[in-house]
């Protein structure tokens, strides 16, 4: 038994390992991010238009972040099912590595959907509940994928607003 385990030891690269090594670390920190506080601010950002703020903000894809974290978790095990299955030869971690493959591209399919529908859902509440956007340049400039909404126009080209944006409360 630990003579063929040895031999199976061997057909595992090392740069491999380590490249898991270096995946299964970064998702562990993208795990403490998001149950930290990852979840909070998506869920907030999501809930700005149902809110009384004079001025809120939307971030396209920031929602696109956890049907990501999910495929790098599912990623993350999809490698450690690799090792097991190199060093076990279990038919049961074959079934397993193509339940992951299935998980991770649904989970990128899931992403690119999400962004779509939030963008579009986060806008219509944003103007049912009052908000319109502000005119690009005005609050938020040099951000592509992020844009500002007022329930008074007036503020989008307030300097007091803009004063507060730069320490990074929004």
């Amino acid at each position: 038994m630990v003579k063929l385990l040895k031999q199976r030891l061997v057909k595992l690269d090392a740069t491999y390992l380590v490249a898991l090594g270096l995946a299964t670390l970064i998702t562990l920190a993208m795990s403490w991010f998001m149950l930290s506080s990852g979840f909070y601010m998506i869920v907030q950002e999501a809930l700005y238009p149902y809110s009384n703020y004079p001025v809120v903000f939307f971030s396209a894809g920031n929602i696109s972040m956890i049907p990501i974290w999910f495929a790098m978790c599912l990623a993350t095990f999809m490698g450690i099912n690799e090792v097991a299955l190199t060093l076990l030869e279990k038919p049961l971690l074959a079934k397993i590595k193509m339940k992951l493959v299935t998980g991770i591209a649904i989970m990128i399919v899931v992403s690119g959907v999400t962004v779509v529908v939030d963008y579009i859902v986060w806008q219509v509440a944003a103007r049912s509940n009052g908000y319109t956007q502000c005119p690009s340049g005005t609050l938020l400039l040099g951000h592509k994928t992020s844009s500002a909404w007022a329930k008074d126009e007036a503020l989008c080209y307030s300097k007091e607003v803009k004063y507060f944006l730069p320490t990074g409360t929004h």
